[in-house]
């Protein structure tokens, strides 16, 4: 069955994208740490993604070194906490609000900030230095939508975030996982299974088509964008559809953060089971 509100819940959210890229486009933003002189690596941690939170990106100098730390958006500081120092994992803890009330949250493990000293309501600039951390957390809050933001919406690509597109896939009839070469004729549910979603790592839109026409388009700009498509088993469903004898093709377009387009075609074959049913004659024993 599909989920109630599906396509409204879609407009929605493609109305909510586009007032956010739109309003974004006026506003400079660049990643919180700089220097390609250190290897800088850039993880995605989804866990809390998994139990209802919001996901974040993680900087750290895969070297073990510390990595400069930039303000990545023009704003005004709204909150500063410093960490005391007493417990080892305390992070400082720093929010800009930007002219667009986007909410960027720096966690910064092991600050030495910069000589500028910085205070709530001080104003600061794309690119203005805040010191060193060894590793900084980052996540952003849409505070007019009330959403939390997928980062690779506002930011510039880098190669050095693993790359978004279409997951693997799983095929489900009447709640049973089955090998594409195994489908029956009937409905068929083509999901994202729980152990493959990574918010993360979803593209910013997946177009379904079936021959040639849109049957499904989903916008992941948000992070609550796969709520209304998750079953209760946690899987994320992007289309549901009758599959019959014979081939049947559905084709998926990921078009991703950076501006590539990534297609997949499903081929379905589904085999008449009829001519394979063997009668027995009536007058059997």
């Amino acid at each position: 069955m599909r989920h109630p509100g599906v396509f409204r819940g879609a407009i929605r959210g493609l109305a909510f994208a586009i007032s956010l890229l739109v309003t974004a486009q006026a506003v400079a933003w660049d990643w919180p740490v700089t220097g390609r002189s250190v290897t800088i690596g850039i993880d995605a941690d989804d866990s809390r993604f998994q139990s209802g939170g919001s996901p974040f990106f993680r900087f750290a100098d895969r070297s073990g070194g510390d990595v400069p730390v930039v303000a990545p958006v023009s704003g005004r500081v709204i909150f500063l906490d410093e960490a005391s120092g007493s417990e080892p994992h305390e992070a400082d803890v720093l929010v800009i609000r930007s002219a667009n009330e986007l909410w960027v949250i720096l966690r910064l493990y092991g600050m030495t900030w910069s000589d500028r000293s910085f205070r709530v309501a001080e104003q600061v600039g794309t690119g203005d230095k805040l010191g060193r951390a060894a590793v900084v957390e980052l996540e952003i809050y849409d505070r007019l939508a009330q959403r939390y933001v997928n980062p690779r919406a506002l930011f510039p690509y880098t190669d050095r975030l693993p790359q978004d597109g279409l997951p693997p896939l799983t095929f489900l009839q009447a709640g049973v996982v089955r090998a594409p070469e195994t489908l029956v004729p009937g409905t068929v549910q083509i999901v994202v299974a729980r152990e493959n979603l990574r918010f993360s790592r979803l593209p910013r839109r997946v177009y379904v088509l079936r021959d040639g026409l849109l049957q499904a388009r989903h916008s992941f700009i948000y992070q609550d964008d796969t709520r209304q498509l998750t079953t209760p088993e946690g899987d994320l469903l992007l289309f549901e559809t009758r599959v019959v004898t014979g081939l049947n093709e559905i084709e998926l377009e990921a078009h991703r953060f950076d501006g590539t387009v990534e297609r997949r075609t499903a081929r379905l074959f589904v085999p008449d089971v009829s001519e394979n049913v063997e009668t027995t004659p009536l007058d059997t024993p």
